[in-house]
């Protein structure tokens, strides 16, 4: 009997031969047209060359994730004012190698890199109606999502989502901080109406959405509604800390408020 082992190679890409197949592969992932614009090679070799940080993640040789960003320093007025950091502007992974590991390999990664250079944070933004990524970045990475921008990049142009606000929300991975474990959220919560969890003896709202939200078949109507219950919590002080199925066509946000004190595991 023959066993296929299937290794993932991590590596830092450095020179413009290794830009091109991230980009082929942002354009498949995100379903770009040859007419939409898309990050160059030339633009990835500048980022890197000036303490910008891309790796790729390759299966048997072939390229199947992709992540790149940028140094960053927070202006005044900002939670981290003058402290740098490095911005994660893109993850991606292909659709048929998704849910395996590779996301997490690659964050990694880049996590290792960025201690490396001395950082302790790591930022980036994402739609928080994609429940599996707010479940991976939140639950299986262990960021929080701290602030919700409204219409980040203007109306989508291009892509999977065209015709769609780009309302984002920002995420923060504190490098040295601890692992924590949330509870399970309850059954039964209804879709778009927040809810606090009076199970637990910490300030924490509950928030369904749809665990597999569709732009396709979703109404602007729709849309605007949940992300303005997401944007009102934030803007009340609380951050998201998970995002879990929970059935039914459901995931539910968790979210609190207040300092996470250390060494509380917020289990039940």
């Amino acid at each position: 009997m023959t066993t296929v082992v299937r290794q993932v190679l991590v590596s830092e890409l450095t020179s413009v031969d290794t830009m091109r197949d991230p980009i082929a592969l942002y354009r498949q992932v995100f379903r770009l047209c040859t007419t939409d614009p898309a990050p160059s090679p030339r633009l990835l070799v500048s980022l890197v060359r000036n303490g910008g940080i891309a790796v790729g993640a390759y299966l048997d040789g072939e390229l199947v994730g992709f992540s790149y960003g940028f140094p960053g320093r927070a202006p005044i007025g900002h939670l981290d004012a003058q402290r740098a950091y490095h911005y994660m502007e893109l993850l991606v992974v292909r659709p048929d190698c998704q849910n395996a590991g590779i996301g997490r390999t690659l964050m990694h990664q880049v996590r290792a890199i960025a201690i490396r250079r001395g950082l302790q944070r790591i930022y980036w933004a994402y739609d928080p109606l994609r429940a599996a990524n707010a479940h991976f970045y939140l639950d299986v990475i262990g960021a929080c999502g701290y602030e919700f921008i409204d219409n980040m990049y203007g109306v989508e142009d291009s892509g999977r989502d065209r015709g769609f606000p780009t309302h984002r929300l920002v995420a923060r991975w504190d490098l040295d901080a601890p692992g924590r474990h949330w509870p399970e959220p309850p059954p039964g919560l209804v879709l778009g109406q927040p809810v606090r969890d009076r199970r637990v003896d910490y300030d924490s709202m509950l928030l369904a959405i749809p665990d597999d939200w569709d732009y396709h078949s979703a109404t602007a109507a729709q849309h605007h509604d949940l992300c303005a219950v997401v944007h009102e919590l934030m803007a009340s002080g609380y951050r998201a800390v998970s995002c879990r199925r929970t059935g039914g066509g459901l995931a539910v946000y968790r979210l609190v408020s207040g300092p996470l004190t250390a060494g509380h595991t917020y289990l039940l």
